[in-house]
């Protein structure tokens, strides 16, 4: 019978962190049960301290196994790329998939093994859980961040914190609570006193986040004053894309067609064309006549395109992003400054010779784009906005970096989501830009292809959006007024804070390991 009850504790040790893995990933942007992430890491916390025989490799297996399900659940959706990216392979588009899993799994490896050093070395439970994940998010180096607390977008009353602190603090908010409710569990769950405490300071810090988060929506207008009102026009025209010799014509008359139909109906101070939506290229160095992209329309334009101009004799592109204004003139664009490895850009291994050329062909619809090095904001009247492009929406570093460098008083974001068609991630895309919103208290508006397109007011909620996979136009007011965000201001300052709650952690061991030599050597002089 013993030796079944180890049997059955040991099998739980070995489950426990795939169940954390999995509740990290449902806990997530895309799923929305975000309450799993007050307990999600309770689990493979219970699994590291139960663990027999504890060695460094088992502590890395733990945690390397929390990611690899945190990532595969989390992100499956990146197989759809497999039909249009690397020519329906599906069983390199699998070993990609995993190699990408892997690479995230591997920090979690490696914040396993810091949790156990400090753990073992008398560090609290909080100090062991939140440090090292707090430092893991700041320091991640991975293809789409992944952050902990994210998910509780799908709670905006919760995710009004990320003002305060972005990400990070969205982060170290769950890992509290989740410290908390381990510490009561692991002492019995039992209510004395100090059980009491630990939970009534869990029920504080939920409510405070709670007032804070009301308060905010509360104080945050979503519908503009007459006197401050900007009217947006969107065009949605749900062109797949593709490459063909007509493509680029057909999908620009698609655009100016659909533009007519939404000024038609609506007035608007800025009309928005998608990421891609023409596709002809335009030569460089500006200003140029942009009268004939916009033809009859006789509003400012927004619009993505490709730069095409000369570096050193050759011919360089560019994924961008142009505004033609009142006249027609285009005098202001961006390039975009983070494309994505194998579909934007290849990376310079010349010295594999054809079996590089080779291996790049597998990726069919790869670009050679040329990676833009500034951030501007653009420019119409009194107001700035700054056009971050499609993927660069979820790096909440670079929207930092943008909005200090730009100073815009709203943003502005073109994508095309076409590829992940019938997955959670455009969703996911939307949500992560509701985060951003809220991040720098400023108003977002999202143009794609073929959804979801929105307006998100600067608390994160969505004023308007369309629908997924269908041609639509949206129109919606908002303003370019912009409320103070700590987080703006300021940053990832969560991280210096983590570092010093460690070292108060540690200067307490130290005080208490000086405190028990002096009381040994007392009853050794006593004896």
């Amino acid at each position: 019978m013993r030796a079944f009850g180890v049997s059955f504790t040991r099998a739980l040790v070995i489950l426990a962190p795939l169940a954390s893995g999995a509740s990290y990933a449902l806990a997530n942007v895309g799923f929305g049960l975000w309450p799993l992430a007050f307990v999600m890491f309770i689990p493979l916390w219970w699994s590291l301290d139960a663990m027999p025989q504890k060695s460094y490799l088992k502590i890395a297996s733990a945690g390397f196994l929390f990611g690899l399900i945190a990532f595969l659940l989390g992100t499956h959706w990146l197989l759809a790329l497999n039909d249009g990216f690397i020519k329906g392979n599906t069983i390199l588009g699998s070993l990609l998939w995993l190699g990408l899993g892997a690479w995230f799994a591997l920090a979690y490896a490696i914040y396993s093994l810091v949790y156990g050093v400090l753990k073992s070395r008398g560090f609290s439970l909080l100090v062991s859980g939140m440090v090292p994940l707090v430092l893991l998010e700041w320091l991640q180096h991975n293809l789409f961040p992944s952050y902990a607390g994210a998910g509780l977008i799908h709670r905006i009353e919760l995710a009004q914190i990320s003002s305060l602190g972005g990400p990070l603090l969205m982060s170290a908010f769950v890992v509290s609570i989740n410290s908390i409710l381990y510490g009561f569990l692991a002492q019995g769950a039992r209510f004395v006193p100090s059980q009491c405490l630990r939970l009534s300071a869990g029920g504080v810090f939920i409510a405070a986040a709670l007032f804070y988060g009301v308060s905010s929506l509360q104080g945050v207008k979503s519908v503009p004053a007459d006197d401050d009102r900007l009217t947006i026009g969107v065009v949605q025209s749900n062109l797949v894309r593709h490459r063909s010799e007509d493509s680029a014509f057909l999908r620009h008359e698609a655009h100016l067609q659909q533009s007519r139909e939404l000024l038609s109906e609506f007035d608007v101070d800025l009309l928005i064309w998608p990421e891609s939506a023409y596709e002809q290229g335009l030569r460089r160095p500006l200003p140029i006549d942009g009268q004939f992209i916009r033809k009859d329309i006789d509003v400012p334009l927004l619009f993505g395109g490709t730069s095409i101009w000369q570096s050193n004799g050759r011919k360089v592109t560019s994924n961008s992003v142009f505004f033609s204004n009142h006249e027609g003139k285009i005098a202001q664009s961006y390039d975009k400054n983070r494309l994505l490895p194998f579909a934007e850009t290849r990376p310079e291994l010349s010295f594999m010779g054809d079996l590089w050329d080779t291996l790049i062909d597998i990726f069919p619809q790869h670009q050679d784009f040329k990676r833009g090095t500034t951030k501007p904001s653009f420019k119409m009247g009194d107001t700035r906005f700054s056009v971050p492009i499609c993927y660069e929406m979820v790096l909440p570093d670079y929207i930092h970096s943008m909005v200090a460098e730009g100073q815009p008083d709203f943003l502005i974001t073109l994508a095309n989501d076409s590829w992940f068609a019938g997955t959670q991630e455009p969703e996911i895309h939307l949500a992560l830009s509701q985060l951003r919103a809220i991040e720098h208290r400023m108003w977002v508006v999202r143009s794609t292809n073929s959804g979801v397109s929105a307006v998100i007011d600067p608390a994160g909620r969505i004023v308007a959006r369309t629908e997924m996979d269908v041609r639509e136009n949206m129109s919606a007011s908002m303003t370019a007024q912009r409320y103070f965000s700590w987080y703006s201001h300021f940053g990832n300052w969560l991280v210096l804070c983590v570092l010093l709650i460690a070292l108060c952690d540690a200067s307490r061991l130290i005080v208490a390991a000086k405190r028990s030599q002096k009381n040994t050597i007392s009853q050794a002089k006593a004896s």
